[in-house]
């Protein structure tokens, strides 16, 4: 067991040498065929690491500023929905409403929203949801909740409900620019 363990320390020595002249990009093509050639799968984006070559580790708010950072010179390209809308990779009905709903209060400034407006960015992208009250009674069940209801309007269950986007509804979305691009 230890002879196996010395070769996998050697192996990683060898590939933190190859890769240590490489700039980022060529890193990620290189680990990508990797995976692929040896049959590994990469669940999700590598950690960035330090200049000495250590992992960041568990600093979240460095990963925090990162993501911002991303979402903050990506922001500037979106003048339409659509592209936020494209750049999240949003694929179901909540994900969608999501992404409307930090275009609505993040992007454009709104305190708070209906799920008629939401749904009308989302129609006009030909992703229109059925059923709006049930989507955001699924986003605002999350825990955290994603998304939560300030006011509703009237008496009956299809009274107009006023929403506002929670800081975790934020970051979700803000995860799904990161991991989409």
């Amino acid at each position: 067991m230890d002879e196996e363990a010395d070769l996998e320390i050697e192996a990683m020595g060898k590939v933190s040498k190859a890769l240590g002249g490489l700039d980022e990009d060529a890193r990620g093509r290189v680990i990508r065929w990797v995976a692929e050639r040896y049959s590994v799968a990469l669940d999700q984006a590598p950690k960035k690491t330090s200049p000495t070559g250590g992992s960041s580790g568990g600093d979240e708010e460095t990963d925090e500023d990162e993501i911002d950072e991303e979402i903050d010179d990506k922001a500037g390209n979106w003048e339409h929905f659509a592209e936020l809308y494209d750049a999240s990779g949003a694929s179901t009905h909540p994900e969608g409403m999501l992404v409307a709903a930090y275009w609505v209060q993040v992007l454009k400034g709104q305190s708070s929203f209906g799920s008629l407006e939401l749904n009308k960015l989302l129609k006009d992208l030909g992703h229109g949801v059925t059923g709006t009250a049930k989507v955001m009674s699924t986003l605002i069940a999350k825990k955290p909740a994603l998304i939560l209801q300030l006011k509703k309007s009237g008496k009956s269950q299809q009274a107009r409900k006023t929403y506002r986007l929670t800081d975790a509804g934020k970051k979700s979305v803000e995860q799904m620019i990161a991991n989409g691009a």
